[in-house]
């Protein structure tokens, strides 16, 4: 009796070891699953509406909604999905060899002309407190302050500029193809994105999908037939996106 305890205590342990020392490669296998999925669905306005609900309209499309009609909604949505792309990137950051990224080919993704915003912001000349409870805190499907950007020559398209607005902007590949982070210049009003600033690709590498926010610490005003810049203030966040966006 005491040697068929001993057997079943043995068996037990010896699968407890097998189980504890594979237990790593199904979390593993499980991550990638999940790192995959994550990257299937950022790629695509139809996997954006599996990841955020929010983005489905009544009629079962992809729809951003409007900081006009619900502005807590608009909200909620931008910041879900910029906690969404950090914590992709997280997990494939955390998931990654860092001796293989010098292996790994680079490629930004690239810019289409035409862009659609939804933001909200203000403008102030940094002495009036700013009031829209009368409204005027938003601005929906206009054209984007991206509107015919092109990449400026030489540069691989990496870098792009908006011509006639001294804007300039790069974007810089992650560890998540679909993935870019954005930085953005001005030369008009000492603006700049913000470091949670991301944009979004399909698989065929072209962006549809820009998640920014734009901080601006001068205005422009004229003096004598002259741009100068002057002390002010804006504020904006918004979401940026191609048009036809389906």
């Amino acid at each position: 009796m005491k040697k068929i305890v001993l057997c079943l205590a043995g068996v037990v342990l010896l699968l407890g070891g097998f189980w504890l020392g594979n237990s790593d490669y199904f979390a593993i296998k499980n991550q990638k699953d999940m790192l995959s999925r994550l990257e299937e669905d950022l790629s695509s306005p139809e996997g954006l509406m599996r990841l955020i609900p929010q983005l489905k309209n009544q009629q079962g499309q992809f729809e951003i909604p409007s900081p006009l009609v619900d502005l807590e909604k608009f909200l909620s949505v931008r910041q879900n999905l910029i906690n969404i792309i950090e914590a992709t990137l997280a997990k494939a950051n955390n998931a990654a060899n860092p001796y293989d990224f010098s292996m790994v080919s680079y490629t930004p993704l690239k810019l289409g002309t035409n862009w659609l915003a939804a933001e909200v912001g203000f403008v102030t000349d940094t002495k009036t407190i700013p009031d829209f409870s009368s409204g005027g805190f938003g601005y929906y499907a206009g054209k984007s302050f991206l509107n015919g950007v092109v990449p400026v020559k030489g540069t691989n398209d990496s870098f792009y500029t908006v011509p006639g607005s001294v804007v300039y902007m790069n974007l810089m590949s992650t560890s998540i193809k679909c993935i870019n982070r954005i930085m953005e210049t001005s030369g008009l009003n000492g603006g700049t994105m913000i470091t949670t600033s991301y944009v979004l690709g399909r698989k065929d590498g072209t962006a549809y999908l820009i998640v920014n926010g734009c901080q601006n610490t001068a205005k422009t005003v004229m003096v004598n037939n002259q741009q100068l810049l002057a002390p002010g203030a804006s504020s904006f966040l918004g979401m940026q996106y191609i048009e036809n966006l389906k």
